[in-house]
């Protein structure tokens, strides 16, 4: 588990140690205001009965209406992981915390993820993408991830990404990433046309501009995260809300 902080920041990036030997292949990085974590579901669900224990009675719920098995895989380590991120960060037992994803619309199990019995004011985002879960933790601004194996999904995002490439700098899946995570953090998801997410540089910070209901954009700040520690092509990116 992630019980101290190692090594220099370079970049923005710091490293954390990992010395639980269920996690000890994650990679769990600070990134300005926000805590990145990445893992191979392959690395951990092997503990998966232990995993399963942790759950509240909600998410085993939905976690036995999930198909296939690599659905399932990945949400238990998903939710599993943002809690063990969220211990650490604010020292409680992970038992202590549960993820509430109810839907605005339906009231379905599948909305926003929130952390219920952590401080106030606690934002975390949990993306998946073919073995890959990555999570993202903040004591004090709302944040978005997404990640993307590239080759996985290319000529569908390719093609999502359309209208928004240009205006981010960067190839289709990339521009992907960068937007889904943008739209997670608006916390509207793909409610929110992604060709309407405008990208601009500030200073050196690339930001996105997620249009509102009222017209009035929200801005967040992006950081394509390097995946160091996964054998794996992903692309990450961080969206954390402007204050």
């Amino acid at each position: 588990m992630f019980v101290r902080r190692v090594g220099t920041t370079i970049g923005g990036v710091t490293e954390f140690g990992a010395a639980d030997a269920a996690w000890a292949a994650a990679h769990v990085v600070v990134v300005g205001a926000a805590t990145v974590g990445l893992v191979r579901v392959a690395d951990v669900v092997a503990s998966a009965a232990a995993l399963l224990d942790g759950l509240s009675d909600a998410e085993r719920n939905r976690y036995a209406d999930l198909a296939p098995r690599a659905r399932r895989d990945r949400f238990l380590v998903g939710r599993t992981f943002v809690r063990q991120v969220a211990a650490r960060l604010f020292d409680v037992s992970p038992s202590s915390l549960s993820v509430d994803a109810q839907c605005p619309d339906c009231g379905g199990p599948h909305g926003r993820p929130v952390l219920v019995g952590g401080p106030a004011g606690v934002s975390i985002s949990i993306a998946y993408s073919a073995d890959i879960v990555a999570v993202a933790v903040s004591a004090d601004h709302v944040v978005g991830i997404d990640v993307e194996i590239a080759g996985s999904r290319a000529e569908e995002l390719s093609a999502l990404a359309v209208g928004v490439t240009a205006s981010s700098g960067a190839d289709a899946l990339r521009t992907w990433t960068r937007v889904e995570a943008a739209l997670k953090a608006d916390g509207r998801g793909l409610r929110v046309d992604h060709s309407a997410v405008e990208f601009d540089r500030v200073d050196d910070q690339l930001i996105a501009a997620v249009p509102g209901d009222s017209g009035i954009f929200s801005r967040f700040a992006i950081t394509d995260v390097d995946p160091a520690g996964l054998a794996s092509p992903a692309m990450v990116s961080l969206a954390v809300r402007f204050p």
